[in-house]
C-alpha cells in the first residue's frame, strides 16, 4: 500500500509522515518511509543544494531533476508497497504543481511522471499560507515566500483531480490528531482492501 502526504511548505508533512510511521510500527504493521527529495542521492544532492539557493537552475532542470529523483525510487516504491505500507513525504503532485506555480506546462509536466507509481491514498495537509509562515524555519528554502506559496496552492486546487483517494485534513490540528486520523483512514483502507480480495 502506497501513502503519499502533499502539502505546502511547512504544513506538516515531515512530522505527519514520521509521527504516522511510528504509530504504525507500534501496531506491528510493517511499514516502512520514505522522503522525496531524497537529499542523500546524487540528484538530491544538486536539488538541495538549488533549494537552499547555492545553485542556479531554470525551471525545466529542476522540474526534470526533481522528477528523476522520484524515478530512481520507482522500483523500491513498487517492491515496497506490495509487501507492507510504504509512507511517503511528497511525490509527483507537488512536483507537478510545485513547477506549474513558476510557470511549467501543466501538460508536459504530468507527462513526466505519467510512468511512475500511483499513490493508493493522498492525505492532502491543509492550511493558510499565512499560518505556515509563523512556523518553525519558515524561510529557510529559496521556495518559501507567500508569493509562490499562494501560486502552488492554486495549482493544487486546480490538479485536485489529478489524485485518486485524496483525503484533506486541517493541518492545524495537532500532530496526534492528525496521525489518529490518517493510521484510522489507512487500517480502514487496507480492510476493505482484503474484503475486495477474498469476494
Amino acid at each position: 500500500m502506497f501513502v503519499v502526504f502533499e502539502g505546502l511548505d511547512k504544513s506538516g508533512k515531515s512530522t505527519t509522515c514520521d509521527s504516522v510511521y511510528k504509530k504504525l510500527k507500534e501496531l506491528d504493521i510493517h511499514t516502512t518511509q520514505m522522503h522525496f527529495p531524497d537529499r542523500s542521492s546524487i540528484t538530491g544532492e544538486i536539488l538541495n543544494k538549488y533549494l537552499l539557493g547555492k545553485v542556479n537552475l531554470t525551471n525545466e532542470a529542476t522540474h526534470l531533476l526533481f522528477s528523476a529523483d522520484r524515478y530512481q525510487k520507482k522500483n523500491f516504491i513498487e517492491k515496497t508497497s506490495r509487501s507492507g505500507i510504504l509512507l511517503c513525504d511528497r511525490y509527483s503532485w507537488s512536483g507537478i504543481c510545485f513547477s506549474h506555480a513558476k510557470g511549467i506546462d501543466l501538460g508536459w509536466a504530468v507527462e513526466t511522471e505519467r510512468l511512475l507509481p500511483k499513490p493508493d491514498i493522498t492525505f492532502f495537509l491543509e492550511a493558510d499560507v499565512n499560518v505556515l509562515m509563523k512556523r518553525h524555519n519558515w524561510g529557510d528554502e529559496i521556495l518559501e515566500t507567500r508569493e509562490f506559496q499562494l501560486k502552488a496552492a492554486e495549482a493544487y486546487l486546480q490538479m485536485r483531480d489529478y489524485v485518486k483517494n485524496l483525503i484533506k485534513i486541517d493541518a492545524t490540528k495537532s500532530v496526534a490528531e492528525i496521525t489518529d486520523i490518517v493510521v484510522d483512514t489507512i487500517i480502514k483502507f487496507q480492510k476493505r482492501q482484503r474484503e475486495q480480495i477474498e469476494n
